[in-house]
């Protein structure tokens, strides 16, 4: 097996989980596999899926989120990696920030930053909150959660962040469990068709950083 991961290996990924896990993978399979040459892009799932089967990707990270499941053409293959809840993140001082909960539909009227228009993590947003009647209102649009938390920080908007982003969040911000939970998973797509010897190394990693302590909620 060791002779055998060798040559490009092309990954594409959401920035939350490609930041959170897959530097780490990709530089333990550079240490067992010399010959192994990754690459890395980040983008939305909408543009990347493509890619994928137009051979011109090998793996793409992605998410699906419970109440707005990622809808996958026929013969695309995932691996679950995990599974974790999202909190409201909001700024010290906002009237919410120190409740042990917070209900979905009390959130009408609050400024947003998301995803943007397009992604899987905007449109979860919107459908979510359109199921409790409200309308969110999406001020600042951009990839990075890192970003969105930024921001959040600055007092400027409230977001919906996952749990594996939350540990590099600004010591200002806090976070609130929603009512009812919200949740997603984490997958790994690959080409029924492609599945190498340097992809099935990057899945197994993959499958063990993200079940490393620490990463599931």
């Amino acid at each position: 097996m060791h002779g055998l991961v060798a040559g490009p290996l092309r990954i594409g990924g959401v920035a939350s989980v490609l930041r959170t896990l897959v530097p780490d993978v990709l530089h333990r399979l550079i240490e067992r596999h010399p010959r192994l040459e990754p690459s890395l892009r980040d983008g939305e799932a909408v543009d990347m899926i493509p890619m994928l089967q137009a051979r011109q990707l090998d793996a793409v990270v992605t998410e699906s989120w419970d109440h707005h499941p990622a809808h996958l053409p026929p013969g695309v293959r995932t691996t679950l990696l995990m599974h974790e809840d999202a909190q409201l993140a909001v700024p010290e001082g906002h009237p919410l920030a120190g409740r042990e909960f917070v209900a979905l539909d009390e959130l009408q009227g609050e400024l947003w930053t998301s995803c943007p228009a397009g992604s899987d993590a905007h449109e979860a947003l919107r459908q979510l909150l359109r199921a409790h009647e409200v309308e969110a209102e999406v001020r600042y649009c951009v990839s990075d959660y890192a970003t969105q938390l930024h921001l959040v920080a600055a007092g400027l908007a409230v977001t919906l962040v996952p749990r594996v982003v939350r540990a590099s969040a600004p010591s200002s911000v806090r976070f609130v469990p929603c009512r009812p939970t919200v949740s997603r998973s984490v997958l790994v797509a690959t080409g029924t068709e492609a599945e190498t010897p340097r992809v099935r190394a990057f899945l197994a990693e993959m499958s063990r950083v993200a079940n490393l302590p620490g990463q599931h909620p």
